[in-house]
């Protein structure tokens, strides 16, 4: 087996038992398809531990790092249910089973300013579900 198949399948059969862990890992993969100015937090949430947050340079952009995203939790044997997805959209959210990724078009992102607001409210009550319903959407 060459070292490339080898490597692979190690990465395949690697248990992300921590959310910390599958949060990096994402990281790593948006970074690949140059993903702009990462930045990550922990949240309190029954849904998610960690929200990651990235820049896209356009709308084309915007959308291969969904596809990215949602392709490598397929690979991984994750789901990854997406907010967002219209064809004149700046901001998707990705819920991947334990890690929100947020991808924001860079105007969209200086607008809605996340990392501020996590800055400002340290127990990110903000965060708490206001409803039954499975998800959060975004306006």
């Amino acid at each position: 087996m060459n070292q490339t198949v080898s490597a692979a399948h190690s990465l395949v059969s690697k248990d992300f038992t921590h959310s910390g862990q599958w949060k990096d890992h994402l990281i790593e993969v948006l970074l690949d398809k140059k993903a702009k100015n990462p930045a990550f937090f922990p949240v309190t949430s029954p849904f998610a531990e960690w929200f990651v947050v990235v820049s896209a340079t356009s709308s084309r952009h915007l959308w291969a790092l969904c596809q990215a995203t949602e392709m490598e939790c397929k690979r991984m044997g994750r789901r990854a249910k997406s907010q967002g997805r219209h064809d004149d959209t700046e901001w998707i959210v990705l819920n991947t089973q334990g890690v929100f990724v947020h991808l924001f078009l860079e105007d969209s992102r200086a607008y809605y300013d996340l990392e501020t607001l996590w800055q400002q409210e340290e127990s990110h009550a903000f965060l708490e579900p206001v409803s039954d319903t499975p998800f959060f959407s975004v306006l």
